[in-house]
C-alpha cells in the first residue's frame, strides 16, 4: 500500500455542521473559486478518509502534526474500534431508552475515567 501525501489547502469556510448519532459531525465546507490543480486534487480526494485541520490562516507544513496512520487503508485504530463497539453495546443494552449520543458520550467519559483511575491505583500499589 502506498500512503498518499496529498495535501489540499484552499481558503474555505465551514458553513454548517450537524452532530451525528455516533458522536461524529457532518460538515459542509465552502471554498472560493478553485484553480484547476486544486479542483483535480479535490476530485482525487473525494470519498477518501483523511484528517481535517482547520485554521483561520494558512497552515505551514511544519504545523501539521505527524501521526501514525492505521496499517491498512480504511482500518480503524484500536481506540476507534473500542469506542465504536462500546457505542453499539450501549445503544442495544437499554432498548427502551435507545441510548442517545449525548448519553453515550457521558457514559464513555465516565468509563474511560474509571479505567484511568484503575491503572493509577495499580501504579500506586507498585510503589
Amino acid at each position: 500500500m502506498t500512503e498518499s501525501k496529498t495535501i489540499l489547502q484552499v481558503p474555505s469556510a465551514i458553513s454548517k455542521f450537524q452532530t451525528m448519532v455516533d458522536g461524529g459531525c457532518k460538515l459542509s465546507v465552502e471554498t472560493r473559486e478553485l484553480n484547476p490543480e486544486d479542483m483535480a486534487t479535490l476530485a482525487k480526494l473525494t470519498n477518501k478518509e483523511g484528517w481535517l485541520i482547520f485554521k483561520e490562516n494558512k497552515i505551514a507544513i511544519t504545523e501539521i502534526p505527524e501521526e501514525e496512520a492505521p496499517e491498512f487503508e480504511g482500518q480503524k485504530t484500536q481506540g476507534q474500534r473500542e469506542r465504536d463497539v462500546a457505542f453499539v453495546w450501549f445503544t442495544h443494552k437499554d432498548n427502551k431508552n435507545g441510548g442517545s449520543a449525548d448519553q453515550f458520550n457521558q457514559w464513555w467519559t465516565n468509563y474511560k475515567e474509571k479505567k484511568i483511575n484503575y491503572f493509577k491505583n495499580k501504579i500506586d500499589e507498585l510503589k
